[in-house]
């Protein structure tokens, strides 16, 4: 089977679990239709579609699709005119949580470009920081400490010198401790960050089978990355883990099992650019 399919398939329980829970925050039927929507049409879109030999992005090209994401991670601080936190990007009526959106695919990018050694290593870290920072600058303190975890392994095990990891290892650390340094007065949202709440107040089974829907996707990509030998899954399932305990802790929103459209349009990414063999 496909990789993406194998993706796909994992994050259905957690998604078919998020109409439920939405269902018993009584949170109306514009909700559930958005959220049904934009699974079906970002699903089939990595399903129905698959590049071509020829069209395999090269590194080059991999190295510019993750500039685009640094920037577009940034682009809720140029664009809104909102007091707060800035993490949101509106069109259409739809409210895209953009960190969500870009960062599983763009960590996904970074760790195979920091595996493959892609020249010029500079252009790299600085996308890394540049992005992080991005992050920190909103503030959002839960992706931008997912994201610094995850990049964390790939780091590790790039051909470069301490002297540099340890370099980049203090500037994503700094950003990190700025984000949360800085006040973020948003409050949680039952159906958003507290759907294993609103999983517990149903009963025991419904809490056990939310978590079990939460861990599909991490078994999927740990089972991937062992089979392909792939590490840079790993490094997905790393940003995962963290968001699900930070969302747990109802300081992010839960991704796929909490309402939302940004963590479904990442994933769907993440699961396209699983495609391409490591």
């Amino acid at each position: 089977m496909r990789p993406d399919f194998r993706l796909l398939a994992a994050a259905l329980p957690a998604l078919g679990g998020s109409l439920l829970l939405m269902r018993q925050a009584d949170v109306g039927a514009g909700p559930l239709i958005l959220q049904t929507a934009v699974a079906v049409v970002s699903f089939a879109a990595v399903a129905l579609t698959r590049p071509r030999a020829a069209d395999e992005p090269t590194r080059e090209r991999a190295l510019l699709a993750v500039a685009i994401a640094a920037v577009v991670v940034w682009a809720p601080v140029w664009a809104t005119t909102l007091t707060g936190p800035e993490r949101w990007l509106t069109a259409g009526g739809v409210r895209l949580y953009v960190a969500s959106a870009v960062l599983p695919a763009m960590v996904l990018v970074l760790a195979r470009a920091l595996r493959e050694g892609v020249p010029p290593a500079g252009w790299t870290w600085g996308l890394m920081t540049a992005a992080l920072w991005g992050l920190a600058t909103q503030p959002d303190a839960s992706q931008a400490t997912a994201f610094a975890l995850a990049c964390a392994l790939p780091l590790a095990r790039a051909s470069a010198t301490m002297r540099m990891k340890l370099q980049v290892a203090a500037a994503l650390a700094a950003g990190v401790a700025w984000a949360w340094w800085q006040p973020d007065p948003l409050l949680p949202v039952p159906h958003v960050e507290g759907v294993l709440d609103l999983a517990a107040a149903a009963g025991p089974v419904w809490f056990a089978a939310a978590v079990i829907a939460l861990a599909l996707p991490l078994l999927a990509l740990a089972r991937l990355a062992r089979a392909s030998n792939a590490p840079a899954l790993l490094s997905v399932a790393i940003y995962y883990v963290v968001i699900d305990v930070l969302a747990w802790r109802q300081l992010t929103p839960m991704p796929l099992l909490g309402y939302g459209a940004g963590p479904i349009v990442g994933y769907a990414l993440m699961a396209a650019s699983a495609r391409r063999r490591p």
